[in-house]
């Protein structure tokens, strides 16, 4: 069974999908056109903010414009308040409410095709998730195939061996549920921030300096520490992880530097590091950027297609950093300071029709 067969599949007006309608054409390479910015991990879906878009693309602020699609940032054709959780080639993955984690819906917010899934069999007020979509099809339908890993957390901090777990195959229509199990105990960081995924293998971090590899295909798991160990941790100031072309990237700052690692052999589990930022050199090189403190300077995540650029929000205004040539980017933002995550949206193609 496939999203079509399913009784709670629903269209919004759809735009036309061929090249008529001026829509991108799919091919290997994803584009990133911009990123949703939401609000913080728990917030209540009738009182939030409603997600913003913030294009950092010529293609995504033309799909702002209307030149090519009609961008519902606000996520209108739901009819409903959600929580956007999860993004993967032109898909959302949004919850209806965070107090069970129970209601899920997949949606294109360009074209405002959209479909309820099946309600979960448990409600965790805490999860972790995975959203994958294997195809490069821009439609809801059998040519793509979507995957929800979704990892209940009882308590937050805490350490378990065993976590609850259910995973939807669009193939299928369902809720297979299963346990998640640990050689020692973990705990898993719930902050509304989605997995990453690099060739079928789910990247979750952890509160304890590492992250967890979850090879779904073949229920394996494994725990790759973090580059620094228990002498080392400096005063985190924030860090992320992130992918960017191909790689899984960390990124972590304290009060005088950003430090950049990346596995280089993912097989291996390497870490090297690829750049140290300099606050001082930083502010150096940019004279006309204002910041009060490096405390209000936040990593957000890397370009997924360009591993020169590191997203920083200095409080709620967002730069691009070059880490070659240390330049500062502004990028114009009409959200406000209660907006402070945010999602990467690529477009499943790099061309125009």
């Amino acid at each position: 069974m496939n999203l079509h067969h399913l009784s709670c599949w629903y269209l919004g007006p759809n735009l036309s999908l061929g090249s008529a309608g001026g829509l991108l054409v799919p091919s290997r390479h994803p584009l990133l056109l911009g990123f949703f910015l939401l609000p913080s991990y728990g917030a209540n879906p009738t009182t939030q903010p409603l997600p913003r878009f913030l294009s950092v693309s010529s293609e995504g602020t033309e799909l702002e414009e209307g030149i090519w699609g009609n961008l519902d940032e606000s996520l209108s054709f739901l009819d409903q308040p959600v929580i956007v959780v999860s993004s993967c080639k032109g898909f959302l993955l949004c919850v209806t409410n965070q107090e069970d984690n129970m209601t899920y819906i997949i949606c294109n917010p360009v074209t405002t095709e959209f479909c309820v899934l099946p309600k979960t069999h448990k409600a965790h007020r805490r999860v972790v998730i995975a959203f994958i979509c294997k195809g490069d099809d821009i439609a809801l339908n059998g040519r793509n195939h979507f995957e929800i890993v979704r990892v209940g957390i009882p308590n937050p901090r805490e350490l378990f061996t065993t976590l609850e777990m259910e995973t939807f195959s669009s193939t299928s229509g369902e809720w297979m549920e299963s346990t998640l199990n640990f050689d020692s105990p973990i705990s898993l960081v719930t902050a509304n921030l989605p997995a990453l995924v690099i060739d079928d293998v789910i990247y979750w971090k952890t509160w304890h300096y590492s992250v967890v590899a979850y090879d779904h295909t073949r229920a394996s798991v494994e725990v790759i520490e973090f580059p620094v160990n228990n002498l080392q941790r400096p005063v985190c100031w924030s860090d992320k992880l992130s992918v960017s072309e191909g790689k899984i990237h960390y990124c972590i700052s304290n009060r005088l530097t950003i430090d950049v690692w990346m596995i280089a052999d993912i097989q291996r589990r390497e870490w090297i590091l690829r750049h140290r930022v300099s606050f001082r050199e930083m502010f150096q090189m940019n004279p006309d950027v204002v910041c009060p403190s490096p405390a209000l300077i936040f990593v957000q995540r890397m370009h997924t297609q360009n591993s020169k650029l590191l997203l920083l929000f200095f409080f709620d205004v967002p730069y691009w950093y070059n880490l070659e040539n240390k330049k500062l980017s502004r990028i114009y933002c009409r959200t406000g300071s209660s907006l402070f995550k945010s999602l990467p949206y690529e477009w499943p193609s790099d061309q125009f029709a």
